[in-house]
C-alpha cells in the first residue's frame, strides 16, 4: 500500500557574504565580470590614474580628474567616490544592469587602457523549502524549491554530497531527488547564486517509522466518513417520516347501535271502544 508522509521545514537563512559586494576592476585587464543585488550596495575599486571616464552605450556617466580629486556625474545620482578610486554605489537596480566602458589616461590625457565591465544586478535567492514523500518503505522523494536568478541547488546527506546542479536563469526553481527509504541522517538543501546563499536541513527518519501514523490518519478519516453517512442516513429518515400522508379507510370507522327499550302503550278510550 502506498503512504505519503510531507513535511515542510523552514530554517534561518544562511547568506553567503554578509559584506557590502566588491567589483574589483584593478584586477582585470580587458574584461570584467561584476555582479550586484537588487536594492543593495555595491563598491567599485577602480585603478588610480590622472584621469578616468566611466561609459555606456557611448554615454560618458562620469569623469574623475586628478586622482578623483575632482569628478563630473551626469548620470550616477546614488554613487560617490568615499577615497581614492573607491566608487560606492548605495542603490542598485535592474536598469543598471549592462556593459559599461572604464577609460584611463594619462597625465597628457592620452587614453592608454579601456576595460568593459559586465555589470549583472541580480535578485538573491529565496529561504528554501524542502518536501519529503514516501511512496514505499524503500522509495521516496525529496523535493527542493526556492526563487532567484541564476540559482543552482546542491544536495548533501550528513554531509556527503548527493546532488549538484547548474544554475538557470530563471526566478524560480525546484529539483527534486530520489532517496532510499531506509537512509535516516540529516538532509540539507543548499541553494545559491552569485549574490547569495541559503540553505534548510531536515532529519530524514525511515519510511517504515511513517507508516503507523498514516495509518491512523487514514483510519480516522473513514471513521468519519461513517459517521457522516450515519448521520445523514438518519437525517432523511426524520424527513421521509415527517412528510408521509396519514390515509383513512372506509369502513374502518366503527357504528355505534343504541337499542332503545320500547313499549307499545295503547290508548285506553280506543281500547274500551
Amino acid at each position: 500500500m502506498i503512504f505519503i508522509y510531507m513535511m515542510m521545514t523552514f530554517l534561518a537563512p544562511v547568506i553567503l557574504a554578509t559584506e557590502i559586494l566588491a567589483c574589483d576592476i584593478t584586477q582585470c585587464d580587458d574584461e570584467c565580470q561584476c555582479y550586484g543585488t537588487t536594492g543593495e550596495p555595491l563598491i567599485f575599486y577602480l585603478p588610480v590614474h590622472e584621469q578616468i571616464k566611466l561609459k555606456k552605450n557611448k554615454t560618458t556617466l562620469f569623469k574623475c580628474v586628478n586622482a578623483c580629486k575632482e569628478e563630473n556625474s551626469n548620470y550616477i545620482k546614488s554613487c560617490k567616490f568615499v577615497i581614492n578610486g573607491t566608487l560606492k554605489c548605495e542603490h542598485t537596480t535592474e536598469n543598471d544592469s549592462g556593459v559599461y566602458q572604464l577609460e584611463l589616461y594619462d597625465q597628457k590625457g592620452k587614453n592608454i587602457k579601456q576595460v568593459n565591465i559586465n555589470l549583472q544586478i541580480i535578485a538573491p535567492v529565496s529561504q528554501p523549502a524542502m518536501f519529503q514523500k514516501c511512496w514505499s518503505p524503500e522509495q521516496r522523494t525529496v523535493s527542493c524549491s526556492a526563487e532567484g536568478e541564476h540559482t543552482h541547488f546542491s544536495f548533501s546527506l550528513d554531509n556527503n554530497p548527493l546532488l549538484h546542479t547548474k544554475p538557470t536563469s530563471e526566478n524560480n526553481g525546484s529539483v527534486t531527488i530520489s532517496l532510499n527509504g531506509q537512509l535516516q541522517g540529516n538532509l540539507e538543501c543548499k541553494v545559491q547564486n552569485k549574490v547569495s546563499s541559503k540553505q534548510i536541513i531536515v532529519h530524514l527518519s525511515s519510511c517504515e517509522e511513517t507508516r503507523f501514523p498514516a495509518v491512523i490518519v487514514l483510519a480516522s478519516a473513514t471513521v468519519l466518513l461513517l459517521l457522516l453517512v450515519l448521520f445523514l442516513g438518519i437525517k432523511l429518515f426524520k424527513v421521509k417520516i415527517r412528510r408521509s400522508p396519514t390515509t383513512t379507510t372506509e369502513g374502518d370507522a366503527e357504528e355505534e347501535i343504541v337499542y332503545s327499550d320500547v313499549r307499545v302503550i295503547r290508548d285506553a278510550r280506543k281500547r274500551d271502544g
